[in-house]
């Protein structure tokens, strides 16, 4: 009774005119609401017989159709868009229309897809996405078209999605920034936009500007009227603080990794390294299911020879890029390496958000038009030529010739800040790539001449143009008189390097904060901008396929460079990066064959099947004779396999053909596979594609195995078996080969990996 009252529930619910509307059936015919009004089909006649053939007119009104064009109007004859109702089919319409004398055919109105070219503004700044040779930078040169992602062919696939989280481990993210508030990942439980390691709070606000620029790069908001673009117009960037000024440790990276891992970030992008291996580190980045995109540096190093890490670690889920050119070729500054960087991405005059400004009322402001105002030890001097505003700036040159000299500019007038509730010091800062070669500049102030200096401010980083940097002064500070001082220290002078570098300071200015936001972008270089494009690529191939693992994406990402002359040599994959490539790429199957003998069969798989062919069913064209596919329990002992049941890998298996049989499999690749063996008999399989020497493949067993053997199914009987040592010949090491089932006698439980 119950199961018709459901039966009779369902049936009134799909024929509503019968049960739940009693009067006029015309419901019942009403044009769903998804099926279109009408279509469009173009018709050409053979203008050479109009006079003897029907009339396009009257043919279209023989099928409720109408002619909307007749492109004779534009001087072509002949042919003709007519309108069909949507409920005709138009394959339908097009065969009628074909079918009629004199139409030399007929084809449905198809749609055409442009290029998906982003709405911002500021997109022709970004020729690393699309470069069609335009002049991106003011006074810049013109690039080479098509040296760029090919992201807008990309974009036509996919533009991305909040379900991929890619994590920022940087200097922080502007979080209020505009072009970056719609796509921040968010905490659903804190609220938070990701966690900053340096104080462990849940603010990893970025006063610096890198870490901001690399999410712009990733992920900026695409198509909405704003700024720039970034690769992903839709993603979960994920803020994870790890440094500030350029720097930060081993242990922050890892806490930051670890953080962002439990909170599900599938990409991390790592725009930072050292030169000094790190066993955690490289550990930790080794257990993490993410893909880690690290920048290969900026020293001009050849880094197979000299690492560079994370980017040097060995690790499948570790991609290494280089920057490269408007023109194609390896940036000059860029590191390389042709078995440790992968891949060549763009990473010069890179245009993305930067740390937004706070509005501020300058009270004290200082252009260098003298040095009326400073005292300076060490090279300092007026640099005419090089200055953020006229007519000059302060310069001093590093010359890496003395490791402990320090250079020293000091305001030797104090300047007054009491009565202002949100003092910082600001000045502009340009100048050659300082990091890595450690050399540092630092900010220190002091109150009523009492030189008792206190660091606000320590940099080392690349400010290849006039930067504004911010320093907050200490709140014990306020409501006095305050000095200030730049001190440039050379640590010591880099392997290499003979040449004299240069740093310039403009337009100090004490000023009070005030509430008012600007937000800014800006163009910079490196291979810090480098890696995240490739991640925000690896964010869009993500988007369209989320099941595949860290490995699997990097191959993709590898697999489908431009290959460029100039990288050959220089990366792994002797390519720059494409987008469009990458996200319609579809891998070869990853396949292997169980080969039959007639008889029984001992088999196993060495990997994961791939889903739809991970069952049985795989072998229901196998000519068995009526026996049944088994496994083996050590308590259960044989155990029937249905059709439906899944093939686990490294399970030993029974199976009768009456003839030779190749049984093809696909495999979808997992390396964490394993198997539990417990004490007595066990049926296993060899977790490998190639053939492993016995004492190899079971040393993950310990001394808890006697013996193991094969069956040959060419003559239908057991092989000899292996003893293990103690138990019989010591130098027996025959190899386990794959597909081949074995049994292997246990003396208590054990994983075999």
């Amino acid at each position: 009774m119950k199961r018709f009252i459901i039966l009779f529930l369902l049936f009134s619910c799909f024929i509503p005119g019968l049960v739940a509307d009693e009067g006029s059936p015309d419901h019942l015919y009403r044009q769903a609401d998804n099926v279109p009004e009408y279509s469009q089909i173009l018709v050409k006649y053979d203008t050479s017989h109009t006079n003897t053939v029907p009339d396009i007119h009257s043919l279209a009104t023989e099928i409720q159709a109408e002619v909307i064009t007749d492109y004779a109007d534009l001087n072509y004859p002949g042919l003709y868009l007519v309108r069909v109702p949507g409920e005709r089919d138009v394959l339908d319409s097009v065969s009628f229309f074909e079918s009629q004398p004199g139409v030399s055919y007929a084809e449905p109105d198809y749609p055409i897809w442009f290029d998906r070219i982003p709405n911002d503004p500021e997109f022709m700044h970004q020729w690393g996405l699309y470069n069609t040779g335009q002049v991106y930078k003011p006074n810049g040169t013109p690039g080479i078209p098509g040296a760029d992602v090919k992201a807008p062919d990309a974009w036509d696939v996919s533009t991305g999605t909040k379900d991929v989280v890619i994590a920022v481990l940087d200097t922080g993210i502007d979080y209020y920034h505009p072009d970056l508030s719609v796509n921040l990942w968010t905490d659903p439980v804190t609220g938070a936009h990701g966690y900053n390691v340096l104080d462990g709070s849940y603010d990893p606000l970025d006063l610096w500007g890198h870490g901001t620029h690399c999410a712009g790069i990733i992920g900026a908001a695409g198509n909405n009227s704003i700024g720039g673009t970034g690769a992903c117009w839709n993603v979960s960037i994920m803020g994870v603080k790890v440094g500030e000024s350029w720097e930060g440790t081993i242990s922050g990276s890892i806490y930051g990794i670890l953080w962002a891992a439990q909170h599900g970030a599938d990409i991390m992008s790592c725009s930072w390294g050292e030169s000094k291996p790190s066993r955690a580190l490289e550990e930790v980045i080794a257990n993490t299911d993410a893909l880690f995109v690290c920048a290969a540096g900026n020293a001009e190093t050849d880094i197979d020879q000299k690492p560079y890490y994370p980017a040097s670690y060995d690790l499948p889920n570790v991609i290494s890029v280089a920057a490269t050119s408007p023109s194609d070729t390896l940036a000059d500054f860029s590191n390389y390496g042709a078995e440790t960087v992968d891949v060549g991405a763009p990473g010069v005059d890179i245009y993305s958000t930067w740390k937004g400004q706070s509005g501020s009322d300058v009270f004290w402001y200082d252009s260098f038009e003298s040095l009326t105002n400073w005292s300076y030890i060490g090279d300092w001097h007026l640099d005419h030529q090089e200055y953020n505003t006229s007519p000059s700036s302060v310069c001093v040159n590093i010359t890496f010739q003395n490791p402990s000299l320090q250079h020293y500019l000091v305001l030797h007038t104090p300047v007054n800040i009491s009565g202002y509730s949100r003092p910082e010091l600001v000045f502009s800062l340009g100048g050659a790539i300082l990091w890595p070669l450690s050399s540092k500049l630092s900010v220190d102030a002091c109150v009523d001449k009492k030189f008792e200096w206190k660091r606000i401010g320590e940099w080392a980083g690349a400010f290849l143009d006039f930067d504004d940097i911010h320093c907050d002064i200490p709140d014990e500070m306020r409501d006095s008189d305050i000095l200030v001082r730049f001190i440039v220290q050379e640590q010591y002078p880099p392997e290499g390097v003979n040449k004299t570098l240069q740093l310039w300071i403009d337009d100090v200015r004490f000023s009070n904060k005030t509430e008012a936001y600007t937000p800014s972008y800006r163009h910079v270089n490196g291979t810090s901008m480098a890696a995240p494009l490739v991640a925000g690529v690896a964010g869009l191939v993500k988007s369209e396929r989320q099941n595949l693992t860290p490995a699997e994406l990097r191959e993709t990402l590898m697999k489908t460079v431009d290959l460029k002359d100039e990288l050959k040599g220089k990366t792994l994959s002797g390519g720059r990066i494409n987008a469009s490539a990458a996200i319609q790429y579809t891998p070869e199957p990853d396949t292997g064959v169980l080969s039959l003998k007639p008889g029984w069969n001992q088999i196993s798989v060495p990997d994961v099947l791939e889903p739809g062919f991970d069952t049985a069913g795989i072998f229901l064209h196998v000519p068995s004779g009526g026996h049944a596919l088994y496994s083996y329990h050590p308590k259960a002992g044989y155990v029937r396999v249905n059709e439906t049941d899944r093939i686990r890998p490294l399970n030993g298996y029974w199976i009768y053909s009456l003839s030779l049989m190749d049984v093809p499999v696909r495999f979808q690749s997992d390396p964490s596979i394993s198997k539990d063996l417990e004490d007595g008999w066990n049926l296993i399989g060899l977790k490998s594609r190639t053939p492993v020497p016995v004492i190899d493949a079971l040393s993950c067993l310990g001394n808890n195995w006697t013996m193991v053997t094969g069956y040959n199914a060419s003559v239908q009987w057991y092989d000899e078996p292996i003893l293990r040592e103690h138990y019989g010949n010591t130098s027996d090491n025959r190899s386990l080969v794959p597909y081949q089932g074995y049994w292997i006698l246990m003396k208590g439980s054990e994983t075999i990996l």
